[in-house]
């Protein structure tokens, strides 16, 4: 299908999500507040103004979960567009497996161990699907999201594959 955003698109919003990986599973979240409230989600969030994406990332495990991490892998950078809501943001999202700590819940999240086969998708946005099994898989991703009303019309998804 191909380029879905023009190139001089700037979005209204930057944000991070990290997944956390321990042997075959992931660390997911039950959303409880803000965008994306209700879904499963990883933790993540806004980046501060002056904030890396990469700090951002390991800031938001933090205060989300409680998991404390010194560096983290960039491995996908997505953009979303709602057409209706003109809602739009440029996602940074990482990988780590190297945590100290327990996760533990919060005002924000709900963490859960989940089997890296067994992913609830159904409960999470819809571009997840389409994405989030190359990045558990270790390719590293682009990918571009057309929403409207918060329901997914178009896609685009560009991997590469890389050595963990």
């Amino acid at each position: 299908m191909g380029v879905l955003i023009p190139k001089d698109w700037a979005p209204q919003h930057r944000a991070t999500l990290i997944y956390v990986l321990r042997n075959q599973s992931v660390l997911l979240i039950n959303k409880l507040r803000g965008h994306g409230r209700g879904k499963v989600n990883a933790p993540g969030g806004k980046l501060e103004a002056g904030e890396s994406a990469e700090a951002c990332a390991i800031r938001e495990l933090r205060e989300e979960v409680g998991l404390r991490v010194s560096a983290a892998r960039h491995c996908a950078q997505l953009k979303f567009l709602d057409l209706k809501t003109e809602f739009s943001l440029e996602g940074y999202v990482f990988l780590v497996d190297d945590f100290e700590g327990s996760p533990c819940g919060t005002a924000e999240a709900d963490p859960f161990w989940c089997s890296r086969d067994s992913v609830p998708y159904e409960s999470m946005w819809e571009d997840d699907r389409y994405w989030l099994p190359y990045v558990l898989a270790g390719d590293q991703v682009s990918g571009e999201f057309v929403f409207e009303n918060d329901r997914l019309k178009h896609w685009f998804v560009e991997r590469s594959l890389r050595v963990l």
